[in-house]
């Protein structure tokens, strides 16, 4: 099983196998901008800017959005973007919880994480929060698959170069599958290969692997034509 040129100009056959969640693990991606859009109608005069600031950052936990949101765009007094935060919060998670732990997996991703679980460490890097998304890996029966599960606050990045150093290995034996340019961003500053799956965001000039689905991503590392 051979990666080519994943990313850092090497050829890799990953030890270990980190993947993000959103996008990559499940199709969640179309329920949580909807979510998202549901609270921006709390301030529907901000709804373009609110809406532009989201779509332009795709690995950037929650938390870190709304701060963003209530202090630079809405404008709010520090109290006032506090409370608007923490309410924000709790509303986001009750709207997506349920869809999120219901919606289809990305295809292939059932058969990946079966073909690789027993004969390399996978681990998931995720920007949702650490307790919600602990609940959805248990609550959606993967935790078995998984040798750590990261979430926000710590930064993809950051998760990469622990979970080097927990392994012992040098970055290019392992490998970074995500949907999102900042989640190649945190490859790249890891120096970790990586692969990206198209979801709703795209890879335009891309030095590295793309693929559609998790079938491609598969069939690419086992030396298989992708379709």
């Amino acid at each position: 099983m051979v990666c080519q040129d994943a990313g850092v100009g090497q050829d890799v056959s990953p030890a270990i196998i980190i993947l993000d969640f959103d996008g990559v693990i499940v199709e969640s991606n179309g329920a949580k901008d909807e979510a998202f859009e549901t609270l921006f109608s709390d301030f529907p005069e901000y709804l373009a800017p609110l809406r532009a600031y989201h779509l332009s950052l795709n690995a950037v936990d929650r938390f870190s959005k709304f701060r963003h949101m209530t202090g630079h765009i809405l404008g709010l007094p520090p109290d006032e973007a506090e409370r608007v935060c923490r309410d924000w919060s709790v509303r986001f998670q009750e709207l997506t919880r349920k869809t999120v732990l219901h919606c289809p997996w990305v295809p292939g991703a059932q058969e990946f994480l079966e073909f690789f679980y027993g004969t390399r460490p996978l681990y998931l890097a995720s920007a949702t929060p650490q307790a919600e998304l602990d609940w959805l890996v248990e609550n959606r029966g993967l935790s078995k698959y998984f040798r750590g599960v990261y979430g926000a606050p710590i930064r993809k990045a950051e998760v990469l170069l622990s979970i080097l150093t927990t392994q012992g290995i040098p970055a290019v034996q392992a490998l970074f599958i995500g949907d999102s340019p900042e989640d190649w961003e945190a490859a790249r500053n890891a120096k970790v290969p990586f692969i990206g799956r198209k979801s709703r965001t795209h890879f335009p000039g891309a030095e590295f692997p793309v693929f559609s689905d998790l079938v491609e991503i598969l069939n690419y590392l086992r030396g298989e034509a992708a379709s």
